[in-house]
């Protein structure tokens, strides 16, 4: 009897191995791009294993803005959709994981949906549509990292790990 690989599995191959290949012509063209490649995957794959550990990351890399990888992507904004992409990840895997912030912390949950919907209202009379439109994204994705740190951060350890990576990203920074 010959073993199957299950659609899914087969998906996975597949995908991983257009990503290398990917990977690899993207090294012989651009290598600095092909090694933030490299290093992004390897942060999704820490991200989905342990939230905690790629929030921890994500907090070091946010004290290098610094750092440009082009006109308008910073490590931060690209760490924050990598953290953002491993966190539904997460989220869509693990059965602890169904318990979030919205049902937990209704009242807040509450008020940060009706601040954001007071931003977005905010372009009806503001002078400046774009500043809004770009203000309105930014509180988003902050509050969005609301919901992350929420689902990864459980235990006392991970707490520490956290800030630990967040003194480690203020001292190098």
């Amino acid at each position: 009897m010959t073993a199957r690989i299950n659609p899914a599995t087969a998906i996975w191959i597949a995908g991983l191995g257009l990503f290398a290949a990917l990977v690899g012509f993207l090294a012989a063209t651009e290598p600095k791009l092909a090694i933030a490649a490299a290093i992004a995957a390897a942060f999704v794959l820490i991200v989905i294993v342990d939230l905690a550990a790629g929030l921890a990351v994500f907090g070091f890399f946010s004290f290098l803005e610094l750092l440009q990888l082009g006109s308008a992507v910073s490590v931060g904004k690209l760490g924050g959709v990598l953290l953002g992409v491993g966190w539904l990840a997460f989220v869509m895997t693990r059965e602890d994981a169904k318990s979030d912030f919205l049902s937990v912390h209704p009242g807040i949950s509450t008020l940060l949906g009706l601040f954001l919907s007071w931003v977005a209202l905010s372009a009806l009379w503001a002078e400046s549509t774009g500043a809004v439109t770009s203000s309105l994204w930014r509180y988003v994705l902050n509050a969005v990292l609301f919901l992350i740190v929420f689902s990864a951060i459980r235990t006392r350890r991970q707490a520490v790990m956290v800030i630990g990576g967040f003194v480690a990203g203020a001292t190098a920074a």
